[in-house]
């Protein structure tokens, strides 16, 4: 009983050490594209179609839509 409790600790204490090793790598490679803040994401639909849903979204929350910038 005490050695399958020591192969289990054993295992554990090395899955942890990877974990430790690995997420910090990981982390790095996530935080690479976002430098700057912005969050960029694909739409699934046309830009039209995603710029009028932006908008229908927001005028059922009852905001004010003031202008439109086409950059």
């Amino acid at each position: 009983m005490n050695r399958q409790i020591a192969l289990r600790l054993s295992h554990f204490a090395t899955l942890l050490a990877l974990l430790f090793l690995l997420l910090p790598a990981a982390a790095t490679v996530a935080r690479a594209d976002s430098d700057d803040g912005v969050i960029r994401v694909k739409s699934a639909v046309p830009m039209p179609e995603a710029i009028s849903r932006i908008k229908a979204a927001i005028a059922a929350k009852g905001i004010k839509f003031f202008i439109e910038v086409d950059q």
